[in-house]
Order: C-alpha cells, then sequence, then structure tokens
C-alpha cells in the first residue's frame, strides 16, 4: 500500500510540474493576436569581426511556422537550395534562386524559414535582387511592393499537403 500510495504522489507532483511548465512556457512568449500580421524586422549576424545587418519579414498571424516556404512551393515550385536552419537545426532556411515575382520586373532570391520556440513563434522571408542587395532595406525601391505582395499571398494561403509531403520526405533523407 505504501508503494501505491508514494506512485501516486509522485504522478501527481509530475502532473503539477508539467502543467506549471506548461504555464510559464505559455506566459513567456506574447500572444500571437497581440503581434501584429507581419512587421519588417532588422537582424544583426556577427562573424567575428564582420556585423552584418539585414532584413526579414517576419509572419507572426501563422498556423504553421513553415508557411513562408508552403506559399514560395505554391508560387515557384520546387526550392532550389537548402541551407542550415537559421533558427532551428531541424528547420531548413529554404531558398528560391533568381526568381520573377512581378510582370516585367526584376529577379528576386528569396530565403524562407522559421521558428517555433516558446520565445518566437513565426515564418520569415529574407530577399535579395539581381544585385545581391537586401530588398527588404528601408531605402529599397521594391520594398513596399516586396511587402504588399507577400502579404496578400500569406493571408490568402490555402492548405498544401503536397508540399507538407515533399518537405516532410526532404527532412527524413536529411536525417
Amino acid at each position: 500500500m505504501k508503494g501505491l500510495a508514494s506512485y501516486m504522489v509522485s504522478a501527481i507532483c509530475l502532473c503539477i510540474g508539467l502543467v506549471g511548465l506548461f504555464v510559464l512556457t505559455e506566459s513567456c512568449r506574447p500572444a500571437r493576436s497581440s503581434l501584429p500580421f507581419s512587421e519588417v524586422v532588422p537582424v544583426t549576424v556577427v562573424n567575428g569581426a564582420d556585423t552584418l545587418t539585414f532584413y526579414e519579414l517576419h509572419f507572426y498571424q501563422v498556423a504553421d511556422v513553415r508557411n513562408s516556404m508552403k506559399l514560395l512551393y505554391n508560387e515557384l515550385g520546387p526550392w532550389d537550395l537548402s541551407l542550415y536552419g537559421r533558427y532551428e537545426d531541424q528547420l531548413p532556411q529554404l531558398v528560391w534562386n533568381e526568381k520573377e515575382l512581378f510582370q516585367g520586373g526584376s529577379a528576386f532570391t528569396i530565403a524562407a524559414s522559421g521558428t517555433e520556440t516558446s520565445a518566437a513563434y513565426f515564418a520569415t522571408l529574407s530577399i535579395v535582387d539581381a544585385e545581391q542587395n537586401d530588398a527588404l532595406a528601408p531605402n529599397h525601391p521594391n520594398r513596399p511592393q516586396l511587402i504588399a505582395y507577400f502579404n496578400a499571398a500569406m493571408r490568402k494561403l490555402k492548405p498544401n499537403r503536397e508540399f507538407i509531403q515533399v518537405f516532410e520526405n526532404y527532412r527524413k533523407r536529411l536525417e
């Protein structure tokens, strides 16, 4: 009987601990509904003595952090390159090279990524033009058009089982 009582006390303590951890984790992350749909965020990367700042378009009101990847897959087909995960090891950064987004416009290279942690939840895009200039930088002439284009496309994004299947098969090959 003592063994059963000890087991019950341990189980209850474990449940209370897990609930407390869940509440703590959820309280650390701002509610997605309180965040904007999207915003352009400066990102600074330090590599030795070099510091680079570039801009990313973050989408906070998404059901899946892979939505930016799904959007580009739907619009542009399979990605051209996969890079090490920008935010998470298990979520690679997918890149579409030299894609024309607007009729008669220039080509852009677009990287899609995202993160799902206790502190952050978003899908993201980084975009460079044909001359390798950051297309989301405040002074880039295509910035407003790109933001409007991707915001509208993300709001209309539909589920795509094909993308999920292709992406999961790709991830399994990486493991």
